[in-house]
């Protein structure tokens, strides 16, 4: 059991709800996501002591593993960045079930607009 502020388990409650999780899977996928987070490139140190000392040409193989961790670092923002997309959609989608049907056209036009200016066009909410 982790002790939380007050309120803030009512909050996960809430947001597992809108994702169709459960809260400890939205607790989990918090957490997750926010040890993946980083602004940093990590590239272990024995890729880099297999560097040092030696002359410029002989430091393709340690570029190519640098170069490996710097892919497989974007990848992983551009999954959280899909994530994040498709969680908005989600959420919008299940606000606008709550409209009532003569708002929902006119209500989903405006959110594909907004995506389509935040760069994000190409999926619209069902």
């Amino acid at each position: 059991m982790v002790r939380m502020p007050e309120g803030m388990r009512d909050k996960l409650k809430e947001l597992a709800s809108y994702s169709g999780r459960s809260t400890n899977a939205e607790i989990v996928d918090r957490l997750d996501k926010s040890l993946r987070r980083s602004f940093f490139l990590e590239i272990p140190e024995s890729t880099l002591n297999r560097g040092r000392g030696l002359p410029v040409g002989a430091l393709d193989d340690v570029m190519n593993d640098i170069s490996m961790f710097a892919v497989q670092a974007i990848e992983n923002a551009a999954d959280r960045h899909e994530n994040s997309k498709q969680n908005l959609i989600n959420l919008f989608s299940q606000m606008l079930q709550d409209r009532p049907k003569a708002e929902q056209e006119a209500l989903s036009d405006e959110f594909a607009e907004l995506l389509k200016r935040a760069g994000l066009d190409g999926e619209q909410a069902q």
